[in-house]
């Protein structure tokens, strides 16, 4: 199964200055459909929302950010289970980043949709918010640090498995992006999954984050399956 990292630059200044300061931010998956990556054998999207820095940008953008989140959230999943997207395609939802930067009733709703879908197996759709990799290893660092003083786990074990147990995107079976897609021309990663990304492959397209659809995204498969991926390892 292929995992894939889409990267978003966010927000949208980043973008035509015509835009609407909220257009870029008003969904927390790409335009084209969860279907449309189910369909084509992924079992996993990182949707970027929102990272460290973006939420240190001016507080009327922060503000307009967290309150698309939290109508997002119940528009998707505070119906009967029949009736919600995410049940009948059998995705479940996951958040990374630091929640406790978060406004209570976002943390509530995030938790909720957590739960909600907690039993759903087709698809894993993680969002990242208030994210960055270097933030995902330092907290992975601390907890390990902690087990080591409560004798829970000896210096010598540290490994990179402990380490990466203890990274916020072993909530997945696939943790390690078969393919990151960067859109609108940027050509970073903007300290996202660095941990993650060691043998990703790396797809950057112009085209920009509201506009990025079925086509952008068969072009992005069809470059990854052509590549030959040796993880680090030399041609023999």
């Amino acid at each position: 199964m292929l995992s894939l990292h889409v990267n978003s630059p966010v927000p949208n200044t980043l973008f035509a200055p015509k835009l609407n300061p909220s257009r870029s931010q008003t969904r927390i998956t790409p335009p084209f459909s969860l279907r449309k990556v189910q369909a084509r054998g992924s079992s996993e999207e990182v949707a970027v929302k929102e990272n460290e820095q973006q939420r240190r940008r001016r507080s009327n953008e922060r503000i307009s950010v967290l309150s698309l989140e939290e109508e997002e959230l119940p528009a998707g999943l505070n119906r009967e289970a029949n009736d919600c997207f995410y049940h009948s395609e059998g995705i479940r939802i996951s958040m990374i980043g630091d929640s406790s930067r978060l406004p209570k009733t976002l943390q509530e709703l995030v938790s909720d949709a957590e739960d909600r879908t907690k039993n759903n197996s087709n698809f894993q759709l993680i969002v990242a918010v208030s994210y960055s990799g270097k933030y995902d290893v330092v907290q992975a660092c601390k907890s390990i640090a902690q087990k080591v003083k409560d004798d829970v786990v000896r210096r010598d074990d540290i490994d990179e498995s402990l380490i990466e147990q203890e990274l916020e995107t072993s909530c997945s079976d696939y943790p390690y992006p078969g393919i990151l897609i960067r859109t609108s021309g940027e050509l970073r990663v903007s300290n996202f999954l660095l941990w993650q990304l060691a043998y990703t492959e790396f797809f950057f397209v112009q085209t920009l984050w509201p506009d990025f659809g079925k086509a952008e995204f068969v072009d992005a498969l069809t470059s990854f399956q052509q590549r030959k991926r040796r993880y680090g390892r030399r041609d023999s």
